[in-house]
């Protein structure tokens, strides 16, 4: 994606700077997130982006970085905010409606411990989100049918009992489960 120029040999620390000021912060700026996650999102990746260029990284913590910025789902979780926004206009069941907002909650349980990757959320959202080839951003299927909108319940529910991961509620936003992860990357392991 965006950050795949960090994975080029030399000067990963510069092009992973540049890569973060200029693609993925104006990328993050037109995604389809609520606006109090973009605002934060933005705040840590500009703060990621003075510490590279000041070198306060080494080169495991800009590859786990890297990793977690081009696979985790989180910033691509718009699409999962406006499908719960959106689904009261659907015909489903209350049922329906309370289980999507569950498993989509589960999802980002397991989005928030590592454990979702984007191919993963990119399968279980196939039905209710396209995704642009140039700039790689979800965006939500104006319409999606109610069988449409199933078939995502299912996909989130068979993808999180897979995984095992608790229905208790989980009351994290997005940009701080991100921060999170984000943190998580530089944290420099102690030894024992």
């Amino acid at each position: 994606m965006i950050i795949a120029s960090w994975t080029l040999m030399g000067h990963q620390g510069e092009r992973a700077e540049q890569a973060i000021q200029s693609q993925l912060i104006p990328w993050i700026e037109g995604a389809p997130l609520a606006d109090s996650d973009k605002e934060v999102i933005l705040a840590k990746l500009d703060e990621i982006a003075r510490n590279i260029r000041d070198d306060s990284y080494d080169q495991r913590q800009l590859l786990r970085l890297h990793a977690v910025l081009s696979d985790s789902p989180l910033l691509q979780w718009g699409v999962i905010q406006q499908l719960l926004q959106n689904i009261e206009k659907s015909t489903l069941t209350e049922a329906e409606k309370n289980a999507m907002k569950v498993e989509s909650e589960r999802l980002l349980r397991m989005a928030a411990q590592g454990e979702l990757g984007m191919y993963q959320m990119e399968f279980i959202v196939q039905r209710i989100a396209v995704k642009d080839r140039k700039s790689g951003m979800l965006t939500n299927v104006p319409s999606p049918s109610d069988a449409d909108l199933r078939e995502y319940l299912q996909r989130a529910k068979a993808t999180t009992d897979r995984a095992k991961i608790s229905t208790e509620p989980f009351d994290v936003s997005v940009a701080d489960a991100l921060s999170d992860l984000l943190q998580k990357a530089i944290d420099v392991p102690t030894s024992k």
